[in-house]
């Protein structure tokens, strides 16, 4: 191949660019798999895709439920609200086991989810409640009671929850 055809040749451009992405999506991802970034993909699952998905199917609750019965109350929003906080914990609890931590979902783990959700529920709910009481904006407090449980939730999760792995590493480290 000569000079003419290397630059006359369509395509080769483009694939190495393509290339070049798909190698800095690579590196993306591997410096996201380390210990250090735990938080970051915790975040990553729970901000990203925990807390949209969770205020997107509560509002299709509510205009569900108000569609077919009518007006709703406060204990209604409430219960619809726990309902949502339950079904918001099975899903990040899988993407968590998939993503976060890559580690398979147990019956064991699941249960400290959900004592990890338990204190962070009644955190969210407190910040829920004060936000719609003071502003009457259910999306705001959705947004300050997903955010006000967070701290308290990751912290659990990574000390019972997903603590083997941890073991794991250390126990994998001291045999390398």
């Amino acid at each position: 191949m000569n000079e003419t055809e290397i630059f006359t040749t369509p395509g080769i451009e483009e694939v190495s660019s393509g290339s070049r992405r798909i190698d800095s999506l690579r590196r993306y991802r591997q410096m996201l798999d380390t210990d250090r970034m735990l938080p970051v993909r915790y975040a990553l699952t729970a901000g990203v895709i925990g807390v949209p998905g969770s205020i997107a199917q509560l509002w299709a609750m509510l205009y569900a439920y108000q569609h077919i019965v009518g007006g709703y109350g406060t204990l209604t929003l409430n219960a619809f609200w726990l309902l949502n906080f339950e079904l918001g914990l099975l899903r990040n609890f899988g993407l968590h086991c998939a993503y976060t931590w890559h580690m398979k979902p147990t019956w064991a783990r699941l249960r400290h989810a959900h004592v990890a959700a338990l204190g962070a529920l009644v955190i969210d709910l407190a910040a829920f409640n004060i936000v719609v009481y003071t502003t009457g904006i259910v999306l705001l407090a959705q947004i300050f009671g997903a955010g006000s449980g967070f701290g308290f939730n990751f912290g659990y999760n990574k000390l019972k929850t997903f603590a083997v792995r941890r073991q794991r590493v250390a126990i994998e480290q001291v045999a390398g």
